[in-house]
């Protein structure tokens, strides 16, 4: 019966956590009531203009620096403090996340672009109530030209809660991440950057579809504010269209994800995506790339690494729809708990009856 409670509530939490959790931003995280405090320190080649994050650029295609971090535990109790090295990627929704690894809707295409090759720092240090320590990160990297873009993050637990419903005890660890970027810009002769568009394709989630358009930066440079304006049409017919924009970390493809916004799915019906993605070079010229892709529904596996948005679910026709599943799934589950718990405690209630009666007749 524990073990019961223990998947149900694993699946509970992992299916909100898929629903609430957000991208990390760009450059640092932080958040608020945090057990302890992460502060850069800022080096003295530190890039002007910049103060939330660590940014230097060097005039030479290599670099052997100590980029510092003081760390202070604000809480009552002793903090065990992880300290990791990420790697930067693009994410779905066009913002640049800090991972430790990929996904297969985010990659690095060169992996003398990822920053664990060429970052040290200790695995975990350990704070007393109110004490400071400086965390020492040692980065070394030679012949590289562009931009190396990565992220340290601090992370620990702040705690657990102990929960009790309907005589059920549970226990909930909470944890603590603060991730701060840092970004190390070579000499680079790339005036253009090199985008590569693939074949777009439908992504089946579990409540709503999404056309993944395959972006592929391959150039060394750290693009922002690009700007995607696309439109889908059916049978010559416009169904929805959109603008947005987006960045782009370093030598990255992504999956980009475009919800799918109209009322009606149908299967086995070519769909064209259109659209141009819009920049401005290194020399300040605005440039324009033009696509256009077909796309049919497959029916694929869905994947639950997407961005989530509050879009209304579309009719699937000429098909099944498999998105209502954990609409009934997860209710089923919680329902068939409800009887067995139910059972239980009745079958308790008579037995204590039973006892009591034994007892008067003694």
């Amino acid at each position: 019966m524990k073990k019961l409670v223990s998947i149900l509530f694993t699946l509970a939490i992992a299916f909100t956590a898929v629903i609430t959790s957000g991208s990390n931003h760009v450059f640092a995280e932080e958040s608020s009531g945090m057990p302890f405090t992460v502060e850069p320190v800022l080096p003295s080649n530190q890039d002007k203009g910049i103060e939330n994050y660590i940014s230097v650029t060097t005039g030479k295609k290599s670099i052997s620096q100590e980029l510092r971090y003081k760390v202070r535990n604000t809480s009552d109790t002793t903090q065990v403090i992880d300290v990791n090295i990420l790697n930067a990627y693009t994410s779905a929704n066009g913002v640049i996340e800090y991972k430790a690894e990929e996904t297969k809707d985010n990659t690095i295409i060169d992996e003398d672009y990822e920053f664990q090759r060429y970052a040290e720092a200790p695995e975990t240090i350990t704070l007393e109530s109110g004490q400071t320590k400086v965390v020492s990160v040692n980065v070394q990297a030679d012949k590289r030209e562009g931009t190396l873009l990565g992220a340290v993050s601090f992370q620990s637990e702040s705690g657990k809660e102990n929960a009790n419903q309907g005589g059920i005890s549970l226990e909930i660890t909470n944890q603590i991440n603060s991730v701060y970027g840092v970004a190390i810009n070579f000499p680079t002769k790339v005036v253009e950057p090199d985008f590569s568009v693939g074949d777009a394709f439908l992504d089946t989630m579990p409540s709503y579809y999404v056309f993944r358009l395959p972006i592929t930066l391959n150039s060394p440079i750290l693009m922002q504010d690009i700007n995607l304006e696309y439109e889908v049409d059916l049978e010559g017919k416009k169904l929805f269209s959109s603008e947005t924009s987006f960045d782009y970390a370093p030598m990255t493809k992504t999956n980009f994800a475009i919800p799918y916004e109209y009322e009606e799915l149908l299967k086995d019906k070519p769909y064209t995506l259109k659209g141009e993605v819009t920049y401005t070079d290194q020399n300040g010229e605005t440039q324009v790339q033009q696509f256009e892709k077909v796309i049919e529904y497959k029916d694929e596996e869905a994947g639950l690494d997407a961005l989530l948005t509050t879009l209304k679910i579309p009719l699937e026709k000429n098909g099944t729809a498999y998105w209502v599943l954990p609409f009934f799934l997860i209710p089923l589950i919680f329902f068939i708990f409800f009887l067995i718990y139910r059972r239980k405690k009745k079958k308790k209630d008579k037995e204590n009856e039973n006892q009591e009666k034994t007892e008067e007749i003694a």
